[in-house]
């Protein structure tokens, strides 16, 4: 009976999921973000690269999703400022990361810009320094939390994933969850402030990680190319590798199982972070496969870009994550 449940849930989740990715994160939540963008690029008399649209598209989608799920555990709808400081938050996350990515800014000059003092007088860091004004003039309230020093720091630790002859597996398995985890931590702390527990900043920060890690999985190829060293390009047993990410999902669902909401919701909660990380459980299947018995050793050299990419758009990648999604909620602590 529960699996019917659950099978109904993914159905009604799946349809909600669309919805908000295609259209309320489209006509809601990027018009609004480009009306704040266009603002600031009038006042400075420059225009970000057309390049940017597309990225900040994608972070408008993640935000929909996170609003959604937050709204569905707590069982309360997010305030009109909440949803623009969500979508702001992200916003200048999708800009932020370029200022380190691209633009190689030092701690430094990385905390002087969070401080809206600007150091090299570009327009991408005058439309950063503008995103965290609307943000501090929404929630007046607003501190620069240790949260923030923590995402710079992974941010500025993994320029050393660039070109490394070897990172310790310890260093990287850190790295992954730290750049994943306290990004998500830190959106909700400005969303939310001290009205959210400890409780729910540790099962978002595993969250995070679990994501970073997932996003890894699919990157295998393009990292590989670009000689950037993650737990998953200098992995040489994809068994384990698989194992530690089957545990760190477990992990996840064991921290919102504890959380005081109503189970119900938290499962719905579930059903929609398992739609997203199970697609990293194809792509393993997938890896895991490279290695055989008399090739027990997976070589990344060794393998073609068809090999490592998993293709998540095929009818039956699809429905091999939903079948995991709904064999892995029985994982769920019961009521």
């Amino acid at each position: 009976m529960q699996q019917v449940k659950d099978l109904l849930s993914l159905s009604y989740i799946v349809l909600k999921g669309v919805y908000n990715v295609f259209v309320v994160s489209n006509y809601e939540h990027f018009s609004f973000l480009e009306k704040q963008i266009r603002a600031l690029e009038k006042e400075y008399g420059a225009v970000l690269d057309a390049s940017y649209q597309k990225r900040l598209k994608l972070y408008m989608k993640i935000a929909a999703l996170l609003i959604d799920a937050a709204q569905t555990l707590r069982n309360q709808r997010f305030s009109r400022e909440q949803k623009q400081l969500t979508v702001l938050f992200f916003g200048l996350t999708a800009l932020f990361d370029d200022l380190l990515d691209e633009h190689d800014y030092t701690q430094a000059e990385i905390l002087g810009v969070i401080q809206k003092i600007p150091q090299r007088n570009i327009l991408l860091e005058y439309i950063c320094i503008g995103l965290f004004e609307r943000i501090t003039a929404l929630k007046t309230d607003f501190q620069w939390i240790d949260t923030w020093q923590k995402v710079i720091h992974s941010q500025i630790e993994s320029q050393r994933q660039v070109k490394a002859s070897h990172l310790e597996p310890s260093f990287l398995k850190q790295l992954t969850f730290d750049k994943g985890g306290f990004a998500l931590v830190l959106c909700l702390e400005t969303v939310f402030g001290d009205q959210i527990s400890k409780a729910e900043l540790d099962g978002a920060y595993q969250a995070g990680g679990v994501a970073q890690l997932a996003n890894d999985i699919f990157d295998i190829y393009k990292d590989a190319q670009a000689h950037i060293t993650t737990l998953v390009t200098s992995e040489t047993d994809m068994n384990q590798l698989r194992q530690f990410y089957d545990e760190s999902v477990l992990k996840t669902m064991q921290l919102f199982g504890k959380l005081p909401f109503d189970k119900n919701n938290i499962r719905q909660v579930m059903l929609q972070y398992l739609l997203v990380v199970t697609r990293a459980f194809v792509a393993m299947d997938q890896l895991q496969a490279l290695q055989t018995p008399t090739n027990p050793i997976f070589e990344l050299s060794s393998y073609q870009r068809k090999q490592l990419i998993c293709d998540m758009e095929r009818l039956r990648n699809i429905k091999k994550s939903l079948q995991y999604t709904l064999t892995w909620i029985h994982f769920l602590p019961k009521k």
